[in-house]
């Protein structure tokens, strides 16, 4: 039972930090495509008036982040795989 719950703060741990990366580089990317595509110096543009052709170069920073996500997700679903086993386990020797 211990080790269920060490294995359950560790995923809800890992989850809330995938979401706050994922919340970050959502944030950047609307801010980059914003400054990207402004028509003047203070008139930045909303995301739904993006045109078609629009410009998106991604920075370095974003793809610093953007790069450790899958391996982040990856002992995610490794925790959480942990997690369900010791969890069925625990049930079969009730």
């Amino acid at each position: 039972m211990l080790k269920r719950i060490n294995l359950l703060a560790r995923k809800n741990q890992k989850k809330s930090d995938l979401e706050k990366t994922l919340g970050l580089v959502k944030q950047k990317i609307e801010v980059i495509l914003k400054f990207q595509n402004k028509r003047s110096e203070n008139d930045f543009m909303e995301l739904s008036e993006i045109p078609r052709n629009f410009v998106f170069r991604v920075p370095e920073e974003l793809k610093s982040i953007v790069a450790h996500y899958p391996k982040d997700l990856k002992e995610y679903v490794r925790i959480h795989n942990d997690y369900v086993k010791t969890k069925i386990l625990e049930e079969r020797a009730k």
